[in-house]
This record gives C-alpha cells, structure tokens and sequence, in this order.
C-alpha cells in the first residue's frame, strides 16, 4: 500500500515508522526543515519538504489525477492543513483519505467528513481500537499508527474464525455497527491486498486497517 503522510511530528512520524515496518511505501510531506531532515535520516521514506496543503507540493507525492496513492493521512498540529490536503487528495483520486482534527466540532458529527469528501476524521480524544475489538469480536486490534499515545489512530486486526463480520460486506457491516466511527482502508488476504468497496466482503484471516 503506498501511504502519504502530511507532518512528520511526533504523530507523523511514529505513524510513518510503524507502515514502514509493515513493508508500506511511505511518502512523507513535512514544512519544517529540522523535522524533515529528521525523517529523510531516520526512515525509510521518501520526504519531501513543503506544505501538505499545497496542490503543487501533493503532486511531488504522487497526489494527483493518475497517481498510485492509496491512503493519505493528514497528522499535523493543524486542522486546516489536515482538511485541505484530504480534500484535495480526494479530488485528485485517491482513495481514502483521514484527516487528524483536535477540534471536537469536527468529530461530534459525520456532517464534516461528508462535506469535506473524508473518509474520517480522527480525534486525539476519541479511542477507536476498542470499539473494533468489542463490536466486531475480532482478534485483538493492533498498532497500524497510533495517534497521540495510542487512544486514536489507524489500527490492524485480523479477522477471527468466529467474528460476526465474516462473509457480510462492508455496507454490511457499517449498517449493522452504525456507532463504530472507523473505516476499512486497506485489506491483506493471503499474498495480495487491496482497497475495499462497499461490496467487498470478509474472510476469515483477513488483515484488516
């Protein structure tokens, strides 16, 4: 999966280490020139310096018509960037886009998420590993990226043999859990991955972000 991170902070870059470790190919857009340098010397990504919000600077990253991404990532300290490269990352095509918000009026309703085209947007004061493991009754939800300290994030599970979601659909599932304020952005089955659809269904051992 090749994943675009916008900031390489502290959020940014353990989200940026953590897919590396898992064979993803990370591309990280970072401002500030020290934390840029940082990432460039300690992982194994691509870094390029500029403003994510910036059209110009996205396409550098692949972010544009035509492009190969397939998860980008918004993890600065500032909302607006996070929002506006979402929105331009999903206007250019690609797939799935999350945007890290630390105001609250953005994740009290899905109204934003919808209106900026995100597929979500995650809070420091929400959790979402929990609620995977309670309401899907999967094997326990794992790192993918952590956001501020574990509580929110991209989080990994597998589907276990007897999980309620095994054989039902995507829309399946968003119907049934209605309260589970997730998405599925990528799935590992076997040898080969791919980003699922609405129709697209469990199986039992798939690898779920």
């Amino acid at each position: 999966m090749r994943v675009v991170i916008i900031g390489a902070g502290e959020v940014g870059f353990s989200l940026a280490q953590k897919l590396i470790e898992e064979s993803h190919d990370v591309i990280i857009v970072e401002q500030d020139e020290g934390k840029a340098a940082k990432a460039d010397g300690e992982l194994d990504a691509m870094v390029i310096r500029g403003n994510g919000a910036r059209p110009q600077v996205l396409a550098k990253a692949g972010v544009q018509q035509g492009g190969n991404v397939d998860l980008l990532v918004g993890c600065t300290d500032r909302d607006e960037v996070n929002i506006l490269a979402c929105w331009i990352a999903k206007r250019a095509g690609v797939k799935r886009v999350i945007s890290r918000v630390r105001s609250l009026e953005f994740t009290d309703t899905q109204a934003w998420a919808h209106e900026f085209g995100i597929d979500l947007m995650a809070s420091p004061e929400r959790s979402v590993a929990r609620e995977i493991e309670e309401l899907l009754f999967v094997q326990a939800a794992s790192y993918a990226g952590e956001l501020i300290r574990g509580q929110v994030g991209i989080y990994a599970f597998r589907v276990a043999p007897d999980s309620p979601v095994v054989n039902a659909t995507l829309s399946d599932v968003r119907k049934r859990y209605s309260k589970l304020r997730s998405i599925i952005v990528f799935i590992e089955r076997g040898d080969e991955g791919f980003v699922p659809s609405g129709d697209s269904r469990f199986c039992e051992g798939d690898l779920c972000y």
